[in-house]
């Protein structure tokens, strides 16, 4: 055989032993987190009250988890909490509250360590984060510096914090919220961008030196939430649908963007890495760009 037709079926094999995996993930399903991560366990979400965030919340109190919110808000949390319990009252529900806007003060982390150490957390979602678009240098200093703290800190130190506990137990989860702007580059998305590549670098180290403990990096595009001022288009998803995917995949990938629309805007962008991609991406997200401002 020719070395080209070698490559050739090297690559459909390849993608067909993706596909078959995909396939299977697909089939399985969503098992109850109960059954995966043990029966009464917690699921802790940071910046819980909104988006993705309150997404999880959601889906777990579906499920009948135990929840730990850590959120700035007590009232919103506490709103929350109620909604909760109309979609499920017989699962826990905490609040702890926590500005990680001031997550350098000293013993922050400590602190919210201190109201959870006595819970059986078999679930980590580190999902707190901000967004600021816009033109580099009109952008605030302030709004700049918050999205470097809160979007890189918290998914360090809240993982530094619960792992060893996690490690304890027989078998636990972890799902940083990176996003696919941290996979090419985006202007006027430039410090999240770079921000999100963090968390996923971050996280995709991680999982080479634990064991016991399945972590995910999850990076989609889009999704339906304030932080995007709820757009809907054919390339946004449901923060359900977000959600649903990443729980879909956790224990069964290093590292996913979720729903199906988002794996294949990741495919087709992956394909054009390189020159081409930095070509069309300043085009296309700058459309994107001036169609919203």
């Amino acid at each position: 055989m020719e070395i080209i037709e070698w490559i050739g079926m090297i690559v459909v094999i390849y993608f067909g032993y993706l596909l078959v995996m995909e396939c299977k993930v697909i089939v399985s399903g969503i098992s109850n987190v109960q059954q995966i991560y043990g029966k009464g366990c917690w699921a802790l979400v940071t910046g819980g009250t909104d988006g993705i965030g309150k997404g999880f919340c959601q889906e777990f109190a579906k499920q009948g988890v135990n929840v730990c919110i850590v959120a700035r808000n007590k009232q919103k949390a506490e709103n929350l909490v109620k909604e909760l319990k109309k979609i499920n009252d017989k699962p826990q529900y905490k609040i702890v509250v926590a500005d990680f806007q001031k997550c350098l003060q000293e013993n922050f982390f400590q602190n919210i360590y201190s109201e959870i150490k006595d819970l059986d957390i078999g679930l980590l979602i580190n999902n707190v984060g901000v967004l600021t678009v816009g033109e580099f240098h009109k952008t605030s200093d302030i709004d700049q510096q918050n999205q470097i703290i809160i979007n890189c800190i918290p998914v360090v130190f809240m993982t530094k914090y619960l792992l060893p506990m996690m490690k304890k137990r027989q078998r636990s989860g972890v799902i940083n919220l990176s996003s696919l702007t941290g996979r090419f580059a985006y202007p006027y998305y430039q410090v999240y961008s770079a921000t999100k590549a963090f968390n996923d670098y971050f996280t995709r180290s991680l999982q080479i030196e634990v064991e016991n403990v399945d972590i995910l990096s999850f990076r989609p595009g889009f999704v339906q939430t304030a932080m995007v001022k709820n757009q809907t288009d054919p390339l946004t998803v449901s923060t359900q649908q977000c959600v649903k995917a990443a729980l879909l995949q956790l224990g069964n990938k290093d590292a996913t963007a979720g729903h199906v629309k988002h794996q294949i805007q990741t495919f087709l962008l992956s394909l054009a890495e390189g020159k081409f991609m930095d070509t069309i991406s300043p085009i296309f997200v700058k459309y994107l760009y001036k169609q919203k401002h």
